[in-house]
């Protein structure tokens, strides 16, 4: 199975020995603050299936029967799918006037390898990043249009940032790549949906992280 790499950032990713973790079943217990909660777990994990732990047993959970849990100060979601094993790990980034998330399989590999240069996920594990508009919204994914052109004068400093942030070969290019995989369009939103999808590249992730960083940070 194909595979990609992710190199590592650590110094957005917290760590620590043992720890809890809450899981959220439902969006009920996420808002009425009602998790369960296993103690003493030193680590999870994941794959694009779901995820396991071991606290006083091992335990193993499919994505599509949780919405969510918390590990380690980090503060993950199950993005749900009809198709039970398409489901998508993301964990929380940045939050603020547009929340930012990023792939969970990866954040959670590179947890569990913090000495390694580079981690290694499938690439069915899920996509570059992800948007919603608050923590416990949908989140967005393959297509930023709903989001992003649902109120555009809000959210275009972000994703005009992006855009010309890229590399003028990559936004020059951006019309017939997305045409030969199946996506459209030119414009920035376009650049988003091409970036989350198909880019596996350090320097677009940093890229993006900033530009959500400014964003939020504004005024």
């Amino acid at each position: 199975m194909k595979k990609t790499i992710f190199c590592l950032l650590l110094s957005i990713i917290s760590f620590s020995s043992f720890s809890q973790i809450k899981i959220y079943f439902s969006e009920d217990d996420f808002k009425n603050n009602t998790p369960k909660i296993y103690n003493d777990v030193e680590r999870i994990n994941a794959w694009s299936g779901g995820f396991d732990f071991k606290a006083d047993k091992k335990y193993k959970f499919l994505f599509p029967s949780v919405w969510g849990f918390e590990f380690k100060d980090n503060f993950f979601r199950v993005i749900q799918s009809e198709l039970k094993y398409q489901c998508k790990l993301a964990i929380l980034r940045y939050k603020g006037k547009i929340c930012y998330w990023e792939n969970g399989v990866v954040a959670i590999e590179i947890m569990n390898n913090p000495d390694k240069n580079k981690v290694y996920v499938e690439k069915t594990s899920g996509d570059l990043f992800y948007l919603s508009e608050t923590i416990d919204t949908e989140i967005h994914f393959h297509n930023f249009r709903r989001i992003i052109r649902g109120d555009y004068e809000l959210y275009k400093p972000f994703s005009q940032c992006v855009y010309n942030a890229m590399p003028e070969k990559t936004r020059k290019g951006l019309a017939g790549a997305n045409k030969f995989l199946g996506l459209d369009g030119s414009d920035d939103v376009s650049m988003l949906n091409y970036l989350s999808r198909y880019s596996d590249d350090l320097k677009d992730l940093e890229i993006i992280r900033s530009c959500v960083k400014e964003f939020n940070e504004a005024e």
